[in-house]
């Protein structure tokens, strides 16, 4: 039962999906790395990229075909690389349809890790980032570059996309405000975003 408990609380999602008209991130991931993952997605989120992940799929919708324009709409397909990942077709069909649509794509290591099922073929061309072998101010440098190369830079949202993500809030009213609720053992995650959204304008 705790380990159930664990894995569900690995998989809670630390934001919402992206869904507007600007420059976004396609993220791709085993599922079972999520505990891995989701803290990178947080970092690049308060760095100001926008990040689109299977948190994005609507309920009830069609799971490829929601996949399928998520992906085409991206402007870089990041992938998350463990052996989970390689094993995971899901993982695997997002890589090759990127690579089929000549989407950037930029691969981060988190393990060291064999390539196979053809993915060694092909992206044996594509830059990584091996992140399991890099200091953190190294890492940091790498992908922020590699976003940058990609035409990929953080923007700060304006006050009417963040209300406009996070709610019908009247506009006109500045006194408008968010209020949130969190479990305090999500602390740790939570607290950076609500700073974000303070110092870009949103009552909180």
């Amino acid at each position: 039962m705790e380990k159930k408990q664990k894995q569900k609380d690995h998989l809670k999602t630390p934001f919402r999906a992206y869904k507007g008209k600007k420059p976004y991130i396609f993220v791709s991931y085993a599922h079972v790395d999520a505990n891995k993952v989701f803290p990178e997605l947080i970092r690049f989120y308060n760095q100001g990229y926008n990040i689109w992940y299977d948190q994005g799929i609507s309920p009830g919708s069609e799971w490829p075909e929601e996949i399928e324009e998520a992906l085409e709409k991206s402007s870089l397909f990041v992938v998350f690389i463990s052996s989970h990942a390689v094993e995971s077709r899901n993982v695997r069909n997002e890589i090759n349809f990127a690579l089929n649509e000549d989407i950037p794509l930029i691969a981060i290591y988190l393990e060291e890790t064999k390539l196979k099922y053809g993915l060694k073929l092909g992206m044996g061309s594509i830059q990584g980032i091996l992140k399991y072998s890099m200091s953190e101010d190294e890492y940091v440098f790498k992908y922020t570059n590699a976003f940058k190369r990609e035409g990929i830079e953080p923007s700060k949202k304006d006050r009417k996309e963040i209300i406009e993500e996070y709610g019908d809030v009247d506009l006109k009213d500045e006194n408008a405000y968010v209020f949130a609720s969190y479990d305090i053992k999500d602390e740790e995650l939570v607290l950076p975003e609500l700073r974000r959204l303070k110092s870009q304008g949103l009552n909180i």
